[in-house]
């Protein structure tokens, strides 16, 4: 969608806690996960979502705690949400979430009135810091973007960095509900867990595909890597896992 100078953008809505504090973040962190663990990227993930992959910029955030607030500044964004994700995030805000927005740089397209399958998100990617006393976690989260024009032009980006969301919890908790909205086939998700001890995640879902250790910020993590590959259209439950 047209910005300005700026060029397309894309905006980039996320359900978080209500006691959450957002912030942006650079990619140190997912380096540092991928120097230990290898390669974000699922062996299995498709070639076309990688092709001319772009790192882009995200910038305007802004947090809403009701359905009107998101829809009016999805509206100054010059997106409107549509209906079925909107009432999602309505489910978040009548249990104690709110929603963190920011806009996404999109990628140059020559005929943007002709896009298809606007920027559904391929890969879901975080690396989560779990502390258990006091009961604590900070998700690291970006996203791959697939756009795709009826004359088969694609684009493909990520954020160099991403979002940096702090917030009191006594389990690891990441969302998941919205990706039953996007339009490929399925999404991946790769999650990176950080707990001060070992970890082992029961779900039927995600699997564990790596394990180590790292040292980060003078700190020894126990560094656990799930990956799921969830199908479009169909209910999928927020990820919410005993450390």
């Amino acid at each position: 969608m047209p910005f300005g100078p700026k060029g397309l953008v894309v905006t980039w809505s996320v359900p978080v806690p209500q006691e959450a504090r957002v912030s942006y973040a650079g990619p140190e962190i997912f380096s540092a996960v991928d120097r230990v663990l290898g390669t974000e990227i699922p062996p299995d993930f498709p070639k076309e979502y990688l092709r001319n992959l772009e790192h882009v910029e995200l910038f305007n955030a802004q947090m809403s705690f009701a359905s009107n607030e998101l829809a009016q500044w999805e509206k100054r964004a010059d997106v409107e949400m549509q209906h079925e994700p909107l009432s999602v995030f309505e489910k978040y805000f009548s249990s104690k979430h709110v929603v963190a927005s920011t806009l996404v740089e999109h990628p140059s397209i020559s005929h943007p009135e002709k896009i298809k399958d606007a920027c559904s998100i391929v890969l879901q990617r975080a690396v989560i810091f779990s502390n258990p006393d006091p009961g604590s976690e900070t998700l690291y989260l970006r996203s791959y973007f697939h756009t795709v024009d009826e004359t088969g032009t694609r684009a493909n980006f990520v954020p160099r960095g991403g979002m940096k969301i702090e917030f009191p919890s006594n389990k690891i908790w990441f969302p998941l509900e919205l990706t039953r909205f996007i339009s490929e086939p399925a999404a991946y998700v790769v999650l990176d867990i950080l707990t001060p001890a070992n970890f082992k995640a029961k779900t039927a879902e995600f699997k564990t595909t790596k394990t180590g250790k790292m040292e980060y910020q003078g700190k020894t993590y126990h560094v656990t890597r799930l990956t799921a590959k969830l199908a479009g259209g169909k209910e999928w439950k927020d990820l919410s896992l005993e450390p």
